[in-house]
């Protein structure tokens, strides 16, 4: 290969006259090109030699030798041997090529050969990738992304100038290497080419700190477009698709899917990568057994699935997404209704999340319910999936529905409570509990049909020790059983609306006799029913729910059966300290005076407030003041009672806690 340089830079110095050397020079440069082992074992003590040709070479650069791409293609030829790289870069030559490449009067098959020289000669010598870095030459390789003819070897250049080597990496990003890229693919040219895999890898070094100005608005579509080509690597297919799902975690990209109705673009992909051609017609078996590459395999394919849901996830939490799919008249729509009978738990909950987020506003909750019937295939989820991401989503979702009273009733009549309820016994999975205990709590408000199904017996006629058994009971259970916060809350506010609902019936047109059996039911199955309520008004993290629990113990006072239902709270001693503590601070509050009327009317027992909103008072205030007038009802109300001994022993400090809000 030295020879065939030596005759190349011949013709050129003979026939063209474009290399004009003194007489030593031409005689040391002929020798060595004569003598020099392309093995490069003695290119160290070539040093002179090599600078004489990097002036040969720059005379032919300068009067455009027509030969010049021939040499290029030579000392490509010869980079191949490590040894030969680093001295190359030392003399100039490198940079005699690399200068090549930002002129424009360059023929094709001379940047062709400069690329290729350049890229062997900085694989893996950081040296030479410094002098490309320091003399800026990336961003006119990145240019030459754009010609079809140069687009294969340029991939191949900066890649070797980027792998491993940060300073390049960091250059290339600045310079536009991720817009080159996505252009590249969008030409569809790289789709079976071989160079692909060095692509992907680029674009893994463009999504590190990646920020949306570096790229196009249509990258995730390109992408995503890019990675559903039949029989990709699996590797690259996945990092095109992470690609993608980088893109897709800026709100620039997820307002762009949704403003030009793409967002059906990831999901069909999502839907594609359990076919054949994605590589993982094995996975869609479950197939477990197979060897550690394809365990592996699965594993990534199911973090990529996980990934791109979470960021469809955001997508369709914008509110722009609630606009444009408002009417849930759509393909996408369409698509998503479908995924929710199929096998593919992943499918299933994207469907869930993306479906789910919609359900936001009324009519849509009610178009759901009444026209979709979506409640339909979620409630056969609920009973039929074993996978707790599904089904959280899907009791999330069943509680956006029910958060709508008109939906209520056809939730009832499908048995939505009865479906939540069975996940009480489910103490390994407290999402799903808390998840079941939330939507019980939207069913039952404003539902008296719910209600009695979550008090009342399950099996009334039973003579079994398990015929008081309720719904509620088993809550309780678990509410006894658990030590996850916002388990035993929920459980709280469950009984605190029951009480309501079951008080408020009191002077309406329901007839007392039924008023009284839901009484008796609640009380007669569930004798602890106080003591999540305890907790409500022993927690100080959430002042707005204290204050329900202060009411709804000021609710049970109202009546002997719940009396009897306090004595549980009643001989803690961490009560009473609360019931002081809460009166001591209104006390100090000026803001939370009463009216002699307002007094007047919670002595006689008439008057119990919810915790609400006052007018010129704080927040903070009104719930002082609301807990006042609570704590007060409740005081006087467990003071009628003459024949308790928990309130004989708490009688004297009763009252004087009574005076003194009176004074």
């Amino acid at each position: 290969m030295f020879e065939g340089l030596a005759g190349v830079l011949r013709d050129a110095q003979n026939s063209e006259r474009y290399i004009n050397l003194d007489h030593d020079d031409e005689e040391k440069l002929f020798k060595f090109l004569r003598t020099a082992d392309v093995t490069g074992e003695d290119a160290p003590r070539n040093s002179e030699a090599l600078h004489i040709l990097y002036a040969a070479l720059q005379q032919m650069v300068d009067k455009d030798a027509q030969n010049l791409s021939e040499a290029a293609k030579l000392l490509a030829n010869i980079s191949r041997a490590p040894t030969w790289r680093l001295p190359f870069g030392h003399a100039g030559i490198l940079e005699v090529f690399l200068r090549v490449t930002t002129t424009k009067a360059s023929s094709e098959d001379l940047l062709l050969q400069s690329l290729r020289f350049i890229g062997n000669a900085c694989s893996d010598t950081d040296e030479n990738r410094q002098l490309v870095v320091e003399g800026n030459f990336l961003p006119g390789m990145i240019c030459l992304l754009d010609n079809r003819s140069l687009e294969s070897v340029a991939v191949a250049v900066i890649y070797n100038i980027c792998t491993d080597y940060e300073p390049a990496a960091k250059t290339a990003k600045a310079n536009g290497l991720c817009r080159a890229l996505i252009k590249l693919l969008e030409r569809g040219s790289m789709a079976q080419s071989h160079l692909l895999t060095n692509v992907c890898q680029l674009l893994d070094f463009c999504m590190e700190d990646f920020q949306p100005d570096q790229s196009l608005d249509n990258a995730v579509e390109v992408l995503v477009q890019a990675a559903t080509v039949p029989d990709l690597d699996f590797d690259d297919r996945v990092s095109l698709v992470d690609a993608a799902i980088t893109h897709l975690k800026n709100e620039a990209f997820q307002r762009h899917m949704i403003a030009n109705n793409l967002v059906e673009v990831p999901i069909n992909f999502l839907v594609s990568s359990y076919s054949a051609h994605f590589g993982s017609d094995w996975l869609e078996a479950g197939d477990l057994a197979g060897d550690s590459t394809e365990k592996n395999d699965q594993a990534e394919l199911q973090r990529v699935r996980s990934s791109l849901i979470e960021v469809l996830a955001d997508v369709s939490g914008l509110p722009e997404f609630l606009v444009v799919h408002s009417g849930l008249k759509s393909p996408l729509i369409d698509l998503l209704v479908n995924l929710l009978s199929m096998n593919e738990w992943q499918l299933q909950l994207c469907s869930c999340i993306v479906l789910g987020n919609l359900a936001r506003s009324d009519s849509t909750c009610r178009y759901m319910v009444y026209e979709m019937k979506i409640h339909e295939p979620l409630l056969s989820l609920l009973k039929s999936s074993f996978n707790t991401q599904v089904l959280y989503s899907v009791l999330g979702f069943l509680r956006n529905l029910a958060l709508l009273s008109e939906n209520k009733e056809t939730l009832r009549k499908a048995n939505t409570l009865e479906a939540a309820c069975r996940f009480f016994a489910v103490d390994a999975l407290p999402q799903l509990s808390y998840a079941a205990a939330s939507l019980v709590r939207q069913m039952i408000i404003g539902s008296v049909q719910d209600m009695k199904a979550l008090i009342f017996p399950l099996d009334p006629g039973s003579t079994s020790s398990t015929a008081a058994m309720t719904r509620l009971s088993a809550l309780l259970a678990l509410f006894e059983r658990s030590d996850d916060l916002a388990i035993r809350t929920e459980t709280a506010r469950i009984v605190a609306s029951v009480l309501r609902s079951i008080y408020s019936m009191i002077g309406t047109n329901t007839e007392q006799e039924a008023v009284a059996s839901f009484l008796t039911a609640f009380y007669t199955s569930h004798s602890a029913v106080s003591l999540p309520l305890a907790m409500m008004i022993y927690q100080s993290k959430w002042p707005a729910i204290r204050s329900e629990g202060w009411f709804a113990l000021a609710l049970m006072a109202r009546s002997k059966q719940g009396v009897k239902g306090l004595e549980h709270v009643l001989k803690q001693a961490e009560f009473i300290r609360e019931l002081e503590g809460t009166l001591d601070c209104a006390a100090k509050d000026p803001d939370t005076s009463t009216t002699s009327t307002d007094l007047e009317n919670m002595l006689e027992g008439t008057c119990i407030t919810e915790s609400a909103s006052s007018p010129g008072k704080s927040k903070e205030s009104a719930l002082v003041s609301k807990d006042r007038e609570n704590i007060m009802v409740l005081i006087h109300e467990l003071l009628k009672n003459k024949d308790n001994e928990a309130i004989e022993v708490l009688r004297g400090r009763l009252n004087e806690l009574l005076r003194a809000a009176n004074s």
